[in-house]
């Protein structure tokens, strides 16, 4: 979630009800360098729009990890406004975290995480 030369904060919100307008400061969220969102797979098209509605920029790089950590983890890259498609085509499954910053574009390289098989 972070690297120390890239991401300076970052904050773990849920999107549990990312459609309720009131229940989150978008507008502060969308300033935060590295973004998690758990729980928000339902909702991953209304938070990336809700986030790019705010103020995040619609370029910024976005990855969704699908059941992290297990055998059957796999992950979605894209740009904040492309990732929900992304995720779809992808044929992801939740459970899903969304990461959204500069340090979504180290996926591929850090690549931490190899599923045996």
């Amino acid at each position: 979630v972070t690297h120390r030369l890239i991401s300076s904060a970052f904050a773990v919100t849920t999107g549990r009800r990312a459609e309720q307008a009131g229940q989150l400061d978008w507008e502060a969220l969308a300033r935060i360098p590295t973004l998690v969102v758990l729980m928000g797979w339902k909702s991953l098209p209304a938070i990336a729009e809700r986030l790019i509605a705010h103020g995040a920029d619609p370029a910024a790089p976005a990855a969704v990890i699908s059941c992290g950590t297990t055998p059957e983890q796999r992950v979605a890259l894209g740009t904040l406004s492309t990732i929900a498609e992304a995720t779809r085509q992808a044929g992801l499954v939740p459970p899903a975290t969304l990461v959204v910053g500069e340090v979504a574009r180290l996926a591929a390289r850090l690549a931490w995480f190899r599923p045996a098989g």
